[in-house]
């Protein structure tokens, strides 16, 4: 699921989604009109007549971030298609215990994050709390049932 953009894209999109500067956001001066800064990726700083700054999401924008998460898949999705397909190939106990273990130790901190978004930091903190269990053979198959989930 990664993206590999080129330097031209790249470049585009930092300068598209270049942020404002606190010094911007400081020195912003009201005017004899409500003004719009924008700061990227939808969001702007409403500056008011009176001088009062807001922060805002322009809706356009919230709708298109709420179509793109929605259309990347869970952890919770990811592990459940890829148990379905390597089940065949395991005796069914085998297959329960590999559901099982990942459903008990990862699904809770994992499960809805968008796949896409989960961090090394994020599987190696799963890990250390059913390490701190004591139960480490569990955390090296919860671990290599993760890693698998991705290939």
């Amino acid at each position: 699921m990664t993206v590999f953009l080129t330097v031209y894209q790249f470049a585009l999109d930092l300068y598209r989604h270049m942020a404002l500067t606190a010094i911007q956001v400081k020195e912003a001066k009201p005017s004899d009109k409500d003004q719009k800064l924008s700061d990227g990726e939808g969001m702007y700083l409403l500056v008011k007549k009176n001088g009062s700054k807001y922060w805002r999401m322009d809706p356009s924008q919230q709708k298109k971030e709420v179509k793109r998460h929605s259309d990347i898949p869970t952890f919770v999705e990811i592990a459940d298609k890829w148990w379905h397909h390597e089940k065949d190939q395991w005796t069914t106990d085998h297959a329960d215990r590999v559901i099982k273990r990942l459903k008990d130790n990862s699904f809770q901190d994992l499960g809805k994050i968008p796949a896409d978004q989960i961090t090394p930091l994020q599987v190696i903190a799963v890990i250390k709390k059913i390490e701190a269990r004591g139960a480490l053979d569990v955390a090296n198959r919860v671990k290599q049932a993760i890693k698998a989930t991705y290939r």
